[in-house]
């Protein structure tokens, strides 16, 4: 009887003093802050009444400061204006509105539910919108994560509040996944995990954002990695993105690198013939089908693995060079000399084809080994195998 008793107190508070305060204020944050230190011993009719009012004094200072931004614009004028404060002051009207539909939900004294704000969300749509510009803005002037996730978070956040459940959303369509993903990039970064993830989620209902998204949800899973349970629920969880989208390389190459981390090297080959059997061109599960097989000391399946992927993409450097790598292992052994011949022709054809990529040798290696193939083939004394010598 007692907790009842309390209860029944708390859910018929009242403090009509500070509410009619509250509603008389002309300053945004005396209203906020009196309305914080005071919360507790309003009515839910009171709240929302004084969360409107923030509302108010919120689309005051935006409505003020966008007009002047909009004629800026529309006559090319540069006349004085607060960006800062009109981008707060969206945020500001948005964050306010959704409380006040909260408290507004919520039975009065006499246990009634009568909605009173119901027209907030009209008032607000545009500070909502202007939220896109205002994370923008921030991003651009390197403000930091906190900065743009308060209003390209708020923004995204905002869609799956109730207040907004009936709005039209064919003007956001246009760059809600590409806001979501980039709210989920700058979450990643500030190691808010399970927000980059909500906001991935959000991004991949985008089909022109999904593959982006996806590769991150990736990296998101991959940054909760601390023991070997981890890693195997890891994999499980990539193994059920693969069948939904089997078309994500990135999340292909984790799978077969996590199998190969974990040392269950038969898994990572059978989990890249299973995707060969359903697409024979796939160049990733090619290429790390073809390195598999290098790594077993299984020549020629690497070669005939290596020669599809290139096939399928001429522009790899390494697997230019990994290829040259196994033809000159053949050519060592072969004992005819002809078919010698052949391989380190093949040999040199791929590593040239890697020095054309990659000049510099700044992901593959290729110098001496492209030497040593010349060598080979034409002689030490040769100007061809000089050439090569001198670009080693």
């Amino acid at each position: 009887m007692a907790v009842a008793a309390m209860f029944a107190v708390s859910a018929g508070a009242q403090n009509p003093a500070v509410a009619k305060q509250i509603k008389g204020m002309k300053n945004y944050q005396e209203a906020l802050g009196l309305l914080k230190s005071n919360l507790q011993s309003l009515s839910n009719e009171e709240k929302a009444a004084a969360y409107n009012k923030l509302v108010d004094l919120a689309l005051d200072k935006f409505n003020k400061e966008s007009s002047i931004e909009q004629v800026n614009q529309a006559m090319q004028k540069n006349d004085p204006y607060d960006k800062e404060g009109m981008n707060d002051a969206a945020y500001n009207a948005v964050v306010n509105a959704m409380e006040c539909y909260k408290y507004d939900q919520m039975p009065n004294a006499k246990g009634q539910v009568k909605p009173k704000f119901a027209k907030n969300v009209d008032r607000v749509l545009g500070a909502r919108l202007a939220m896109v510009q205002a994370g923008q803005d921030a991003a651009s002037e390197d403000k930091g994560a906190d900065e743009v996730l308060k209003y390209w978070g708020t923004f995204v956040d905002s869609d799956s509040n109730p207040l907004f459940a009936n709005i039209d959303r064919t003007q956001q369509a246009q760059f809600m996944g590409q806001v979501a993903r980039f709210a989920a990039i700058y979450a990643y970064q500030n190691k808010e995990m399970e927000r980059a993830s909500r906001y991935c989620k959000v991004a991949m209902q985008d089909p022109e954002e999904r593959n982006d998204a996806l590769s991150l949800s990736v990296l998101i899973l991959q940054s909760e990695l601390k023991t070997r349970e981890d890693s195997v629920n890891y994999v499980n969880n990539l193994l059920e993105l693969h069948e939904q989208n089997p078309q994500n390389e990135v999340i292909l190459e984790n799978i077969y690198n996590t199998y190969s981390y974990l040392g269950e090297q038969d898994k990572a080959k059978n989990f890249l013939k299973g995707v060969l059997d359903k697409d024979p061109n796939n160049f990733v599960a090619l290429a790390d089908m073809g390195i598999a097989c290098m790594r077993d000391d299984n020549v020629d399946d690497a070669i005939t693995y290596l020669r599809r992927a290139i096939a399928v993409k001429d522009d790899n450097a390494v697997l230019h060079t990994y290829v040259g790598a196994c033809c000159v292992a053949k050519a060592q052994v072969e004992v005819v000399p002809e078919n010698a011949k052949k391989f380190y022709e093949e040999a040199v054809q791929h590593y040239d084809r890697a020095k054309a990529l990659d000049p510099n040798k700044e992901v593959s290696n290729w110098g001496y080994s492209r030497y040593s193939a010349y060598s080979q083939l034409y002689g030490p004394e040769d100007p061809r195998t000089k050439a090569a010598e001198a670009e080693q």
